[in-house]
């Protein structure tokens, strides 16, 4: 079964039927946010909750967490638990034991999934992100380990109809120009893994986050990144992503930039 959403990339008018959409996807990405945090309940609690050796006065000020801060323990704990396992494959080449004091200190898995999904049921959206990049990879990862060698690795249909719903998802939080969204969906939707991958839509989400504020509709001008961003299309591809480009400039990435008018360019997608 062919992806209806690839279909449909390289028609200019394809930002304006995701704008309608906007409110219905952010249901669904709330739902999906609280049906893992929900299976996870009890963990989320015991990461939040603050043990009774170190709670403070009964009259002191209580600071909650925020999903902002949930999403950066998760993150310190996934750069922790990987700057371990570097650490140790060190030590198995002979370097030298680092101090215990100078590690950091790593977390479950369970415990960083269940405060990264905890955050983004709170609607952070660098939560919300990270989880469906996440899950994109696995269904890719899962489909190519279990493509025989030789053979040309394609999702299965169920898998196909997951991509859709996460690629729809990437696109709400990349209409809100987080550019880290724009990166996630641009890879997903270009993957040879899909029965329809479309480098057209990838491109055209990519240069519209390189513009920076004030940019106009110039056909003489060339877009920023063009050469880079546009290398190994076809010249009627290339003039396709343009136009694309700024429908969806002016859909998401314009606002962003003219809220921060003293950043200049959005930042790059990591």
């Amino acid at each position: 079964m062919e992806m209806s959403v690839p279909g449909a990339r390289a028609a200019v008018g394809r930002s304006r039927w995701v704008l309608a959409a906007v409110l219905a996807v952010a249901a669904l990405v709330v739902a999906w946010c609280m049906h893992g945090a929900a299976n996870s309940a009890g963990r989320a609690a015991a990461v939040v909750a603050v043990p009774a050796a170190v709670k403070v006065a009964a009259r002191a000020p209580v600071r909650h967490a925020t999903s902002g801060d949930l999403f950066d323990t998760a993150m310190q704990a996934l750069a922790c638990t990987e700057r371990l396992q570097q650490r140790t494959a060190q030590i198995a080449r002979g370097a030298t034991a680092q101090p215990a004091q100078a590690l950091c200190t790593a977390m479950p898995p369970e415990q960083v999934d269940a405060l990264l999904r905890t955050a983004a049921a709170r609607g952070d959206l660098a939560a919300q992100r990270y989880l469906l990049a996440q899950r994109a990879a696995q269904v890719m990862q899962a489909t190519a380990a279990a493509t025989p060698a030789g053979q040309q690795a394609r999702l299965a249909p169920n898998d196909e109809r997951e991509m859709a719903s996460i690629v729809s998802a990437l696109e709400l939080l990349a209409l809100q120009g987080q550019p880290d969204a724009i990166e996630s969906l641009a890879q997903v939707v270009a993957s040879p893994l899909l029965r329809a991958p479309d480098p057209v839509y990838a491109a055209a989400w990519r240069l519209a986050a390189r513009q920076p504020a004030g940019s106009s509709h110039d056909a003489s001008t060339a877009l920023q990144g063009e050469e880079e961003l546009l290398d190994g299309l076809s010249e009627q591809q290339g003039a396709q992503a343009r136009t694309l480009a700024w429908e969806i400039f002016d859909a998401c990435c314009r606002r962003a930039a003219d809220d921060a008018p003293n950043r200049g360019a959005m930042a790059q997608p990591k």
